[in-house]
């Protein structure tokens, strides 16, 4: 029984882990979020981490916010994550 348990706790961490990987190459840390209609552009615009490192990569590099409700909308919903965790 308990080595059972023992394996859900491995399975789960694995999927964690793959799931933050996948996270992660969907976050555009160095390339620009795709303005397309595709699939990966569709999933970059689901990323909750995308408003907030594009507004700041931009503003950082050209002084202009593209889209500063999105950022604001983030910023909330990570401050009220982090009052909360």
């Amino acid at each position: 029984m308990i080595y059972r348990s023992k394996d859900r706790l491995r399975c789960k961490g694995e999927l964690a882990n793959l799931l933050i990987r996948i996270w992660w190459w969907l976050t555009p840390v160095v390339y620009p979020a795709p303005s397309g209609e595709g699939l990966f552009g569709f999933f970059v615009k689901l990323n909750p981490v995308t408003p907030l490192l594009v507004t700041t990569r931009e503003l950082a590099t050209t002084g202009v916010l593209s889209d500063p409700q999105g950022f604001w909308w983030a910023s909330l919903v990570a401050l009220v994550g982090l009052m909360f965790a």
